[in-house]
Parts: C-alpha cells; structure tokens; sequence
C-alpha cells in the first residue's frame, strides 16, 4: 500500500484504537485462564503433599516409640503423642511424655508440622464421631495405637484429670473411658481443590487413605 500524501502530512496504516483494545482483552483472556489452571494444579498438588507428609509424620512418631527416641535434650520418652487441633487447623504437632511414674508428668512439643499455604485440618472423626481435637498416642511394644477424643491440657506438664493423664491410666489399667485402641481415627485435610482423608487404624495400625467424607466406619482406598 502506498502512503498518501496530504500537503505536508505523510499518513500510513496503522492499528486502530478498538483493535488494540481486542488484542489486549485477548492476552487477559488467555494470562487469566493460564493462571487459573496453575492454581488449581497448585492446589491439587499441595493437597497432595499434605498427605503424604501427614502418613510419614504417623509412621515417623510410631518409629520414635519403637526405638525409645529422646526429645531434643536427651530427655527419654515413655509415649509419644500426635495432637490434631482445628483451633491450630494450620498445622499439627508430635510430642514426647516423660516422667510418666511421678509428679509431675511432663509433656513437651518434639516437633510442630505445618501444613503448605492454604491447607488446613477439619474435625477429627475420632471413635465414629466428630472432635475439634484428637490426640492419637504410640506406646510400647510395637507402637501400639491409642487415640483419645478430647485434647485437654498440655505442656509443659500433666495434671490428674488431663486427657494426656488417661492415656497413662489407660495403659496402667485404670479407669479412662475415653480412651481406646480399637477405634479408628481418620483426619481430613482440605483447601480449594477438595479434601483428602488419612485413617489411622488403631487395632491393625494401618495408616491409610479412605473415603471421603469418612464414613463411621471407614476403609482404607488403597494402602501407602
């Protein structure tokens, strides 16, 4: 195309105003869908990773009892604890209990997990019923289960009365009705891309994912 000459003026085609406006209402279009396909792709795989970290932080505190591993410090450890709180949905801790045949009981947090960026815990479903918290505890021999529904006090020492304290008496034979190891309990991690559930059988000490939403009596999917 050959320019136009207006006296003293040179013109030469050129986009217009509206065909930039397309061009960029296109590139939005496509830079939105890319990055809405890269979040929820983000969002599956840390839902994922969440898991997996939560069965190997389970099989993790079961090796800690079987092999009388001590808390930062060297203080050595009769049970190690798992607590599952909503009021710290963020997150979930492994904790060691000593001193366990005198006063005062100690507990102390051996590690805290966090879980990735929008992922959170939802309610326990602990003995077929919902908790705010569980605790879930290891104890000799073989890593044995026991789960509690309730999560009363709390480092750095345990009181009679503690749901902490019902595991001891539980294990000693005394009376501590909450406390069981042929329950199961199963945790359910959630966040944009849908939820996943973990269940920690306490009579064959499976560790494995299950439906969701977990059933009053959930089995395993498939096994780790």
């Amino acid at each position: 195309m050959f320019p136009y000459k207006n006296k003293n003026k040179l013109f030469h085609p050129a986009f217009t105003l509206i065909e930039l406006l397309v061009v960029i209402s296109i590139m939005v279009l496509i830079s939105a869908a890319v990055i809405a396909n890269y979040a929820g792709t983000r969002n599956s795989r840390d839902l994922k990773i969440a898991e997996n970290q939560l069965v190997t932080n389970i099989r993790q505190a079961q090796s800690y009892s079987l092999s009388s591993r001590e808390l930062p410090g060297g203080t050595p450890v009769q049970y190690y604890i798992m607590r599952f709180d909503t009021a710290s949905s963020s997150q979930y801790e492994i904790q060691g209990m000593y001193n366990t045949k005198s006063t005062p009981v100690y507990l102390q947090t051996a590690e805290t997990i966090s879980l990735p960026a929008g992922v959170t815990l939802s309610s326990p479903l602990v003995n077929g019923a919902q908790s705010s918290c569980a605790l879930v505890a290891f104890v000799l021999p073989y890593a044995r289960i026991l789960n509690n529904s309730s999560c009363s006090g709390g480092p750095p020492t345990v009181s009679a009365g503690d749901d902490y304290q019902k595991f001891i008496n539980f294990i000693v034979n005394n009376a501590a009705t909450s406390v069981t190891s042929d329950s199961p309990v199963v945790l359910t991690l959630h966040n944009n891309a849908g939820s996943v559930s973990v269940l920690i059988n306490g009579i064959t000490g499976v560790v494995c994912p299950t439906a969701n939403p977990p059933s009053a009596s959930p089995t395993c999917l498939s096994k780790y």
